[in-house]
């Protein structure tokens, strides 16, 4: 591999109700990838906020915004959102190997 970009995904969760919510994470897809999100299960407390792991691609397409399909079900019941996502910060290319000399 040579000079692959990578990317890193986060995404934060915030319960802006009066109430706990439980939401499970059942799919986060863009055309970086289809991620299995971890930890699957959020449980929130009121204004609390909380993250999904960070989830990396190797895709070598540069963005500037990526639209991300989240996928998550809370009380019995499931919706779909897609949101836009901007980068925020560079992450390095990883850096070119050359193959082990014996």
């Amino acid at each position: 591999m040579t000079g692959m970009a990578r990317h890193a995904l986060t995404v934060t969760f915030r319960n802006q109700g009066d109430k706990d919510v439980d939401v499970s994470v059942l799919a986060v897809q863009s055309v970086l990838g289809n991620f299995a999100p971890r930890p699957e299960r959020l449980l929130l407390a009121p204004t609390q906020t909380a993250a999904l792991d960070n989830m990396f691609s190797a895709n070598a397409t540069s963005f500037e915004a990526v639209q991300l399909t989240v996928t998550v079900r809370s009380s019995g019941q499931t919706e779909t959102v897609v949101v836009s996502m901007r980068a925020t910060e560079r992450i390095p290319p990883v850096p070119e190997t050359s193959p082990a000399r014996r």
